[in-house]
C-alpha cells in the first residue's frame, strides 16, 4: 500500500526549501502512520532505513513498556523523512526515542538540498513533545550531519557510534579475496573441516540459540545486543524468509559457532553472534568465520545490497571487534546517539546518565 497522507493524523508544517535554495517553497505535511503496509511503504523510499525502524520492531518493545508512534513528512504523496519513535516513562519523566532514526530522502541529492529533510522532522518532534526527553539515535555516515545540526537546538551528543557495512554488489569471489588474510585462512581451515553449515527458522530456534549466546556474553562479560524476549516479538511477527538462524556444528549435532541475521529494506544485519569457548570438546576454529561467510551468502542470494555487522566497540568488546574488522568491510563512523529536553541543565544530566546506562 503506498503512504497516502489523506488517512493518517497530521499537521500543517511551515514552508521549507526542499531544492535548490531559489526553487520554490512548498508547505510539508506531518502525517502520523498507523498501519504496517503503509509504514514500510513509506520507509522503502530511504535508504538507511533500518530494522529498528520497522513496523515489527515498534511493536516488539511493547514488551519493555514503550509506545510506538510513526511519523512522516510529505511533500503530497511523496515522503521526504520519517521517524518511528517508542516512547515511555524513565525517572518520572517521558522518554522519546528514535532508534536510528530519523531517516531522510537523500538518494540522488547532495546534503545542503536534503538537509531541510531531517531539519523539518527533528523540528516537528521537539515541537510534539517539548516537555519530554529526545533521544535521536541516528546510523548515517557522522559527516554527513555536522554538528551544527544539532547543538544550535540545544542538542547534546551522548555517544558516537562505529560500525562496518559489506558491499553485497561485489562477486563473491572478490568479496572472499578482499577478506583479511588471516580470517580467509580460518575459513578455509573449517570448509575443509567436518563442521556443517544449517540454515534454521528463527522461530523454531531462538530458544537454543540464546542458550549459546548467554554462554557466550557470560564468558566474554559482554551483554547481548538483543534482549531474548524482544527477539521472540521482533521475529513471530515478521516472515519467515526475512530471517535466519545459521550454525556451524560438527556431525554429532553439537554447535561450534552460531549467528542471527535479519533483512529489511534491502540490507541485513548481524544481531546476534555466539561460539563455544576453545575448551569445549566442539571448539573448531573458523567455526564463527563460517558462519559470516554463509550469512554473508544468504544475504548475497537475496538479493539484499549490504551486510552490516552492527556495533564495533574497539574498548569494551576488542575480540569481536578485531575479528569484524578483518571481514574488511567499510569501518564508518555513525552519527551517534543525542538527547534534548527543553531545560539545558537536564539535558546534561541525562547525557551522563544515558551515556552508559541507555541501550537501543
Amino acid at each position: 500500500m503506498p503512504f497516502n497522507p489523506e488517512t493518517s493524523e497530521g499537521l500543517r508544517l511551515k514552508p521549507v526549501l526542499t531544492s535548490e535554495s531559489d526553487g520554490p517553497r512548498k508547505v510539508l505535511q506531518l502525517a502520523r502512520v498507523e498501519t504496517r503496509e503503509e509504514w514500510h511503504a513509506a520507509c522503502a523510499k530511504f535508504s538507511d532505513a533500518e530494522f529498528t525502524q520497522s513496523y515489527e520492531w515498534g511493536e516488539a518493545r511493547r514488551f519493555q513498556g514503550w509506545k510506538p508512534q510513526r511519523f512522516v513528512v510529505a511533500d503530497g504523496s511523496v515522503p521526504l523523512a520519517a521517524a518511528q519513535l517508542i516512547l515511555r516513562s524513565w525517572f518520572g519523566l517521558r522518554i522519546v526515542y528514535c532508534p536510528r532514526g530519523p531517516v531522510w530522502r537523500r538518494r540522488g541529492m547532495v546534503p545542503q538540498d536534503c538537509s531541510p529533510f531531517l531539519e523539518r522532522v527533528i523540528d516537528a518532534i521537539i515541537e510534539a513533545y517539548p516537555s519530554s526527553v529526545v533521544v535521536f539515535d541516528l546510523h548515517c555516515d557522522r559527516g554527513l550531519v555536522p554538528d551544527s545540526q544539532f547543538l544550535p537546538k540545544g542538542f547534546r551528543e551522548i555517544r558516537n557510534g562505529l560500525t562496518a557495512d559489506i558491499d553485497l554488489d561485489k562477486d563473491l569471489n572478490v568479496l572472499r579475496s578482499s577478506l583479511h588474510r588471516k580470517w580467509r585462512n580460518d575459513l578455509r581451515k573449517a570448509e575443509q573441516g567436518t563442521l556443517i553449515v544449517h540454515q534454521h527458522q528463527p522461530t523454531k530456534y531462538l530458544d537454543q540459540f540464546y542458550a549459546i549466546a548467554d554462554a557466550t556474553a557470560s564468558r566474554k562479560g559482554i551483554s547481548i545486543g538483543v534482549d531474548y524476549e524482544i527477539a521472540k516479538r521482533f521475529l513471530s511477527m515478521r516472515s519467515p524468509e526475512s530471517s535466519v538462524i545459521l550454525t556451524a556444528a560438527r556431525p554429532d549435532g553439537n554447535v561450534a559457532a552460531a549467528a542471527l541475521v535479519v533483512s529489511f529494506n534491502g540490507s541485513a544485519s548481524y544481531l546476534v553472534g555466539a561460539s563455544v569457548s576453545k575448551d569445549q570438546p566442539q571448539f573448531s576454529r573458523g567455526a564463527s568465520n563460517l558462519v559470516q561467510w554463509e550469512a554473508l551468502q544468504w544475504a548475497k542470494a537475496k538479493g539484499l545490497a549490504k551486510y552490516n555487522l552492527e556495533g564495533l566497540d574497539p574498548e569494551g568488546n576488542p575480540g569481536v571487534t578485531h575479528f569484524k574488522r578483518r571481514i574488511n568491510g567499510r569501518v564508518r563512523l555513525t552519527r551517534g546517539m543525542w538527547v534534548w529536553t527543553k531545560n539545558r541543565f537536564l539535558t546534561i544530566v541525562f547525557k551522563t546518565l544515558l551515556k552508559k546506562r541507555f541501550q537501543p
